[in-house]
């Protein structure tokens, strides 16, 4: 990259980690004092729920939402449904709680779903202020101000790694504290062919994912117009390219392809740069795969950032007839007792403030016993902007673009043009209700 692009992205990014970083308290709105809750009813009540996302075993679903939920309030019952939200919508089968995640906020803003929970969890005793501030700040984005959703889980990012391969290849397992360059450096290493077998140093899950490290736009939201021939996006699709260009480091569709098949079943895969795999490497671990895990690689001009809020959440939809119940269960669900039980037993990470949700991640289950949990916690996360549909679309314009010039079919920046003159087609093809 040249001296010119690479001050430029520099100056940008720092920018925008003073301002993505900067809130160290919750976004004040009013009335979001807490008082005790009302004395629970006896009337009995079926709330709907439906898991538009991280669907949970029957086991899970169990454990952690109908028991406590039925321990703490015996006149409330719990039914999943299942369905599409937009159908859901058209047939007036709204469900009571909506588990969703912060990329599908947009969706039910348009949906005109949505409602401020500020009163209903002041009048229910819930108190906001135990959320992580960068969190919560993140959530009022929605709609400014305005208490749209209320998380329950954090996703976050980590470098795993297969000791076995580091060790056979003599090579020494990655430290906390990587670059991109330096970590893309090491996978070169690991990056080889041994017994017939191809070997892969490194793959990073997720070509828009570093756009949650550096921060950068999509479009304009006061110009409606595209940002993607920014020096950042520039930087990413470098940066992606140096990863998938490295021979015999290849994959087929560098943009979308997760990773986890060759790192957990295949074990030739020596790095993998992802979200939260510790549910599923519980069978990986079974089958013989050796791994541990360190900090997720940073960039030196916002070093200690591995993504921005991405948190799983739940939505009370303004048409329930079953507000105060709907309030109850959410309260539960993110009582501490049951809080603990998800970090503890499902390695959910909590988005209460409180060290130790962090610190008993996994602490129940034996397969992370020795593992360097930790290392993940030394990185951060940025506060999310809301994603509407035109982010969601210019992501997969990207990706697009980004396979063809990975083909050879196009340079990055005539990759990048193209991009911003598809986005730009689509959002005055789109214009916002």
């Amino acid at each position: 990259m040249a001296n010119k692009t690479g001050s430029t992205l520099l100056a940008v990014i720092s920018l925008i980690a003073v301002v993505g970083c900067s809130s160290s308290e919750p976004a004040q709105t009013a009335g979001t004092e807490t008082k005790a809750p009302p004395a629970p009813s006896n009337e009995p009540v079926t709330l709907s729920i439906l898991f538009d996302t991280g669907v949970p075993t029957d086991a899970e679903f169990d454990e952690i939402y109908v028991k406590p939920l039925k321990q703490k309030y015996p006149n409330i019952t719990l039914q999943r449904v299942t369905g599409k939200i937009e159908e859901m919508v058209a047939a007036k089968t709204v469900p009571d709680i909506i588990y969703s995640f912060t990329g599908r906020m947009y969706l039910y803003d348009n949906l005109k779903i949505l409602q401020d929970m500020t009163a209903l969890a002041k009048k229910n005793g819930f108190d906001v202020n135990r959320i992580d501030p960068v969190v919560l700040d993140s959530i009022y984005l929605t709609k400014p101000g305005q208490l749209m959703a209320i998380p329950f889980a954090m996703n976050f990012g980590a470098l795993y790694y297969n000791t076995d391969l580091f060790d056979k290849f003599g090579v020494s397992y990655p430290s906390d504290g990587l670059t991109w360059d330096q970590t893309i450096d090491i996978g070169k290493r690991l990056t080889r062919v041994d017994g017939g077998v191809q070997y892969r140093g490194f793959h990073a899950y997720g070509l828009t994912r570093m756009q949650r490290v550096i921060g950068n736009t999509y479009y304009d939201p006061k110009t409606l117009k595209g940002t993607l021939t920014s020096p950042e996006w520039k930087f990413i699709f470098d940066t992606f390219m140096k990863i998938y260009t490295i021979p015999g480091n290849e994959t087929k569709n560098p943009p979308t392809d997760g990773g986890d098949g060759p790192f957990m079943k295949e074990k030739v895969l020596a790095m993998l740069a992802s979200n939260n795999y510790f549910p599923q490497l519980e069978v990986a671990t079974k089958d013989g795969l050796n791994w541990d895990v360190a900090q997720f690689p940073s960039l030196p001009q916002r070093p200690n950032v591995f993504t921005d809020v991405d948190a799983h959440q739940f939505v009370i939809p303004n048409t329930t007839k079953h507000m105060d119940a709907a309030m109850q269960a959410i309260a539960t669900f993110t009582s501490e007792d049951v809080q603990l039980l998800g970090a503890r037993k499902y390695a959910k990470l909590s988005p209460l403030k409180d060290p130790k949700f962090k610190q008993q991640l996994g602490a129940d289950l034996p397969y992370l016993k020795g593992k360097k949990i930790a290392s993940i916690f030394k990185s951060s996360i940025g506060i999310s902007p809301f994603r509407d549909e035109y982010a969601g679309q210019a992501g997969t314009i990207l990706n697009d673009e980004f396979l063809q010039a990975y083909q050879g079919k196009k340079d990055i920046n005539s990759a990048l043009r193209d991009a911003d003159e598809r986005l730009n087609k689509y959002i005055a093809e789109n214009p916002k209700k």
